[in-house]
């Protein structure tokens, strides 16, 4: 796995004393907190022969299913525990473990309910029970179960980073569920090159934090207002990039201009398969109508005339042209949504840019039943934005928009930039942070109590 915890090892002379640290009674802190735990009586010792059982009634239901997230917790338990074998996953009734063989049961309840903090259901939440020789976790998806796993491998890594001398995980019963439903993080890659392989090796990473989502910004250009706005022809030579490689011989043919620095459609399938398998969902984002000067390089007669990072939306072919974009690429993802951008447009164009939104929406609704979600501001325009597009908002002129939105029906997540948004390379006179809040990221709940 990708996320590597060194087990350090102490040498000790015989005629030292030896001091070994004890695990503590209850669970010990990690990221994010569990709801709720009550301690039991005893501790349960997690040996290189403890068994992954995985409920045979609703084991195999679902993509990924609970067994198929077992296999993948099997191959992280390895990897974070130190074992060189564990015996493979089985499909089974119920079983309780012994002194030497120790189970982990996996089962799937579907008439058990969770919720967000706002009472909304969610799939993600789960029980757990421990008790000496058995680990329970009790949820109503595969989703959850695979989130009590998290929780069963972030306390045996902290067995190492104790210096503990056996795996042994506090006996008592539990209950846990996400205080919010999108968790997630924003990666550039349309200004930056990374590899596929990359990507995927992220997801590993972040799931194991309980984060559920990760949107790919696949489509930019750097932003050097000499070359976009000065004289001749400069535009055309600023760095530009589209990352989904078109096959050959498609009408998109050429927007990826950078072919060495694209993914194929198996390479992106590739990604979105381990990102999944570890209960993470890419949101694939082609930005459009602004940051569009990767579009106007392959097609200079859809620009916004002295605006070659923007798209000429009155133009007879722009709209089209972006359609039989996403129609060649819509088949790659398997996301429920889609992000088309729409950030820092043309103000006075605000009426041509909310029609292009919701045209959009209907499009890869129809094309695809997903839905799409756009960068948001508060659009200069007689007409309203439809109800089916999310909205995530990064700037906030005013700081009640996203409570007026929210109260006008709009679904909203929270990106703003003040403290969720990080721009290394060219944050100008302090306008971005450089670090995030760890604070705030793990311990801001959705009540304000952290």
């Amino acid at each position: 796995m990708s996320v590597i915890f060194w087990r350090i090892v102490s040498f000790w002379l015989l005629s030292l004393p030896v001091i070994f640290a004890l695990p503590p009674a209850g669970l010990q802190p990690q990221i994010p907190s569990v709801a709720f735990f009550t301690p039991g009586q005893g501790t349960f010792e997690l040996l290189p022969d403890v068994r992954i059982i995985v409920d045979a009634e609703h084991g195999l239901e679902g993509s990924p299913s609970a067994y198929s997230f077992g296999e993948t917790f099997r191959t992280d338990l390895m990897g974070v525990a130190g074992y060189n074998y564990i015996s493979p996953v089985a499909l089974s009734d119920y079983s309780v473990g012994t002194v030497s063989t120790p189970v982990i049961y996996i089962l799937i309840d579907p008439t058990f309910n969770f919720t967000l903090y706002n009472g909304k259901p969610t799939p993600e939440g789960y029980n757990f029970e421990v008790t000496e020789y058995t680990y329970t976790i009790t949820a109503s998806a595969p989703i959850g179960a695979w989130w009590g796993t998290r929780t069963l491998l972030q306390q045996t890594a902290l067995n190492f980073a104790n210096d503990f001398q056996t795996i042994t995980l506090p006996a008592g019963t539990g209950s846990d569920s996400p205080g919010w439903e999108i968790r997630g993080f924003m990666l550039d890659a349309g200004r930056h090159w990374f590899d596929s392989t990359f990507l995927a090796d992220l997801c590993v990473y972040a799931s194991f934090f309980k984060i559920n989502e990760f949107h790919v910004h696949a489509s930019d250009n750097l932003w050097n207002p000499d070359y976009l706005y000065g004289s001749g022809d400069s535009w055309k030579e600023l760095y530009a990039a589209f990352r989904f490689q078109a096959r050959p011989g498609s009408s998109v043919e050429g927007l990826d201009q950078r072919v060495n620095e694209s993914w194929t459609q198996s390479e992106y399938s590739a990604m979105q398969e381990i990102c999944t398998n570890h209960g993470v969902t890419i949101i694939p984002e082609i930005d459009t109508p602004g940051h569009s000067l990767v579009i106007t390089q392959w097609k200079p007669e859809l620009m916004l005339s002295g605006s070659p990072d923007m798209l000429n939306l009155s133009y007879p072919e722009t709209i089209p042209t972006i359609q039989t974009i996403w129609k060649e690429f819509l088949p790659w993802f398997t996301s429920p949504e889609v992000s088309i951008g729409a950030d820092e447009y043309v103000a006075s164009l605000g009426d041509e840019y909310t029609a292009f939104v919701n045209e959009m929406s209907d499009y890869i609704y129809a094309e695809s039943g997903k839905s799409i979600r756009i960068w948001g501001t508060l659009e200069p325009s007689s007409t309203p934005i439809s109800h089916n597009v999310t909205i995530q908002h990064w700037d906030f002129p005013d700081e009640d928009i996203p409570v007026q939105l929210m109260e006008k029906g709009y679904y909203i997540i929270n990106s703003e930039q003040c403290f969720l948004y990080l721009d290394g390379k060219t944050s100008s006179y302090g306008q971005f942070p450089q670090t995030l809040d760890l604070t705030l990221m793990f311990s801001g709940a959705p009540d304000g109590t952290g």
